[in-house]
């Protein structure tokens, strides 16, 4: 299992155990994923204190070129708004998920990849891109202890081997 599926395995199995209480170690639940979800590529969780239930994210980018967001245990989902192609990376602040990162792949040149904040819950957003030599970014997280550290990772392409990125500014 490469790095990636291990990562989306362990908040998948987060996700299930701490947000639904339904399901066990070892067991696992299909819950609402949205009907026109074809690639869910990363998923993102976050749970603003006093609220019942966590937000969560899902970047679907292969058939749709989109993200969803449920805040209500995946009973419905809708389609966040962004100024690009589909995300592949999507990460939000654990305490603040109106804060969140999406990563959308593709030369860093063109002025619709690299990585998009958005601190209203995906309303508006900024691309923040400054210091990126490359826009293929497959993979975001917040430091846990830091919020305004973001990393972001993105794979090799014939011209710029792949990169960890550490923005200290969120």
């Amino acid at each position: 299992m490469d790095r990636r599926s291990f990562t989306l395995a362990a908040l998948l199995a987060f996700l299930a155990v701490a947000s639904l209480g339904q399901a066990g170690i070892g067991t696992w639940t299909k819950d609402g994923t949205p009907y026109m979800c074809y690639d869910v590529t990363d998923i993102a969780l976050g749970r603003a204190p006093g609220s019942q239930y966590p937000t969560v994210y899902a970047a679907d980018t292969v058939w749709n070129m989109s993200l969803f967001k449920t805040e209500d245990e995946a009973e419905s989902w809708i389609a966040v708004q962004f100024p690009s192609y589909g995300p592949y990376a999507v990460t939000c602040e654990a305490l603040n998920p109106k804060t969140l990162y999406i990563g959308v792949p593709g030369p860093i040149q063109e002025t619709n990849t690299g990585v998009y904040k958005s601190s209203d819950g995906g309303v508006a957003w900024g691309r923040v891109v400054q210091g990126l030599t490359s826009g293929y970014v497959y993979t975001l997280t917040i430091d846990p202890n830091n919020n305004q550290v973001i990393w972001a990772g993105n794979y090799s392409t014939t011209t710029d081997p792949g990169h960890i990125f550490k923005s200290t500014d969120g």
